[in-house]
């Protein structure tokens, strides 16, 4: 890679990404991306986590771009008083229909949020690192007697991980809405969402705000949610300790992983 004084669009998925093992942002990574922003770079957050669980991170490296939340189904304008705030609104009845298709008996948790409320069958403190409550308006109990407006996501907790091809088959029955698992600990919850919903739809939208080519955009992340993302971007790195699914679409590895700020020794390479 060559070096360069051009200006870049960089986004950064968070967990596994640009947050370390211990769910920050190590001294390191956040000095040097704050260097980059302040050199007139442009820093864009794309998780799948809601504003709420992003913004301290946001302010922490100063920063005033558009955030990509929810895998791309809401983006936050930012600073960028001129950037279009879109929110996609995940159809209630659909919800409604597949729910009722897994059956509750495979349930353990379904996760509904919008920008101000959340739905849950129960409590469930495990996925507070993810999805905080705090100012949040809660609704619990069965989805199909508290919902009563779209949301903008759709999460399945089962009570096993062999109940996840019930959840499959209720998927299936649904034209352009699509199923993805997440990983590690975390096999026993799926993410239901729209095919034309995603990171990569949303890092274009921002791009063609800032006027910005896909030549001139860097990307990372970690699991098969930042596979757009990385296929969109030039420079599209999947990190070391990514998923194979997503190394597969990957233009380049990390040499290092989110433990040994793997973001900046690339960027370093590229001549930022």
């Amino acid at each position: 890679m060559n070096q360069t004084k051009e200006k870049y669009l960089i986004a950064l998925d968070m967990d596994g990404t640009l947050l370390n093992k211990d769910h920050i942002i190590s001294l390191e990574t956040l000095n040097y991306l704050k260097k980059l922003n302040k050199d007139g770079h442009k820093i864009i957050i794309s998780s799948g986590r809601p504003i709420r669980n992003i913004i301290s991170f946001y302010n922490e490296l100063e920063l005033t771009t558009p955030i990509i939340c929810y895998n791309g189904a809401y983006i936050y304008p930012g600073k960028e008083i001129n950037f279009p705030e879109y929110c996609f609104s995940f159809p209630q009845a659909k919800i409604k229909s597949i729910i009722q298709d897994i059956g509750y008996d495979h349930l353990d948790n379904v996760i509904l949020e919008t920008n101000k409320d959340i739905y849950l069958l129960k409590v469930d403190e495990t996925l507070e690192v993810f999805f905080t409550k705090n100012n949040m308006n809660i609704h619990l109990g069965p989805i199909e007697e508290n919902l009563n407006e779209d949301t903008m996501t759709m999460l399945i907790k089962v009570k096993d991980e062999k109940d996840n091809h019930f959840v499959q088959e209720a998927v299936d029955k649904h034209p352009n809405i699509k199923l993805r698992f997440w990983s590690g600990k975390w096999l026993d919850i799926s993410e239901i969402y729209f095919s034309f919903i995603n990171k990569g739809k949303a890092l274009q939208k921002i791009c063609e705000y800032f006027k910005v080519e896909p030549d001139h955009v860097i990307s990372f992340g970690d699991a098969s949610n930042d596979i757009e993302i990385i296929k969109y971007a030039k420079y599209g790195f999947a990190m070391k300790n990514a998923e194979d699914d997503l190394k597969k679409h990957a233009k380049y590895i990390t040499e290092f992983d989110n433990n040994e700020n793997g973001i900046i020794m690339e960027l370093k390479k590229i001549g930022l």
